[in-house]
């Protein structure tokens, strides 16, 4: 994996994820209403809150709620992975910096894992602890954002004192 990102770590290879991140993040868009926003984009959750979102949908919809995640959320955290190591990866020039998207990748799949079984169990414990990893995806996906933000700043500051 480490020689694949160290190959791919370009600006042709982060304009591509750009514009997959992009066009996913607007078909998340278009399929959630404000009243009925999915559980993994909120920062966190009670349990209330989960078993009201899982109450609102019939079991039709659950069937179809399953397959839209299993597509959208394998796709979407695997992109997001490459594009923020690819971005660290550019900014730092260190692959050690790949570990942050590492464990965001990991916690992501946990927390679709642990929403599709929310959806037949109901379990406060299970709700918890997969609201807990929803807010841990966040946080690290927030990280890495300031991580990125950072880096940026830095090189810029760089290159206009060399100038």
């Amino acid at each position: 994996m480490k020689e694949f990102i160290t190959k791919h770590s370009n600006n042709k290879s982060l304009f591509i994820l750009v514009i997959l991140y992009m066009f996913l993040s607007g078909i998340l868009l278009i399929n959630v209403s404000l009243e009925n926003k999915p559980i993994d984009l909120r920062f966190t959750y009670s349990a209330d809150t989960a078993y009201e979102y899982v109450n609102n949908h019939t079991h039709e919809t659950r069937v179809d709620l399953m397959i839209y995640g299993i597509v959208v959320d394998i796709l979407y955290p695997i992109i997001t992975f490459f594009l923020l190591s690819f971005s660290l990866v550019i900014i730092f020039k260190n692959l050690d910096t790949v570990i942050l998207p590492t464990i965001l990748l990991v916690v992501d799949y946990i927390e679709n894992f642990g929403i599709i079984s929310m959806m037949y169990t109901k379990s406060l414990p299970l709700t918890w602890i997969i609201s807990g990893f929803t807010m841990l995806k966040w946080l690290i996906f927030g990280i890495c954002i300031l991580f990125i933000f950072y880096g940026t700043i830095r090189k810029i500051i760089r290159k206009i004192r060399k100038v």
